[in-house]
């Protein structure tokens, strides 16, 4: 299994493809785009290994070796069936490398754009001292969601993986333009998650925080006079 941060997944099974049997799987579960994904199975296809490429759908925490993960590959049914066996949660979407990651690139889009529209709505209610009422405001709109929960849990996750969050998000918008598509939301969202993650750096702060800590300073840092 291939976990590193996502530069390094083609140096990583580049550096693996002489080691593999014949019989071994190449399994890369890093969040990148399809294409990153075909680099390593060129990589891995220049030894004696398979490649199965994954994609991570859940934060691992709350599920540990139970996290929702889709695989694509030429073995990826045989792949699912024996990690399942083992306690995983695996599901094969298809036997072309890319499939899976496309799949979680493009939901990334949704999921970062929701939070990269929280830093900039909430750092300008802040600023017009209406967070509060913002926040009741869009709880009308939205009601099967708690969105001060969901605030507290999209700040904190810009506060300690912004720059894990801005990669995934370069390679999802990467993953758009190649299907020959224009990729501005996502571009801005990097460029929103990138600056709120630097503004937060080095401010005292903790992940336990919660937006009634995070929206302040960012609302003070991220201003153009900053």
């Amino acid at each position: 299994l291939s976990l590193v941060v996502g530069a390094a997944t083609k140096a990583v099974a580049a550096s693996a493809a002489p080691h593999l049997s014949d019989e071994a799987v190449f399994i890369d579960l890093n969040s990148v785009g399809p294409d990153t994904k075909a680099l390593a199975a060129g990589a891995i296809a220049t030894g004696k290994g398979s490649f199965v490429e994954g994609a991570v759908m859940a934060r691992v925490p709350p599920y540990a070796e139970k996290v929702p993960i889709l695989v694509a590959g030429r073995r990826a049914v045989e792949v699912a069936e024996r990690l399942n066996a083992l306690g995983m949660n695996l599901e094969a979407v298809g036997e072309t490398p890319g499939q899976a990651s496309s799949l979680k690139m493009i939901r990334s889009v949704m999921i970062k754009g929701v939070e990269a529209l929280l830093i900039e709505a909430l750092s300008s209610a802040e600023r017009a001292g209406v967070t509060e009422r913002i926040l009741d405001s869009v709880q009308e709109t939205f009601p099967g969601l708690d969105w001060r929960n969901v605030a507290d849990y999209y700040l904190s996750r810009t506060f300690e993986h912004g720059a894990r969050r801005v990669s995934e998000m370069t390679e999802a918008a990467e993953t758009i333009e190649s299907f020959g598509l224009n990729a501005p939301m996502s571009r801005a969202a990097c460029e929103t998650i990138a600056a709120a993650h630097a503004a937060m750096k080095d401010q005292g702060l903790s992940v336990n925080d919660g937006y009634r800590g995070f929206v302040p300073v960012l609302a003070r840092r991220l201003a153009k006079d900053s």
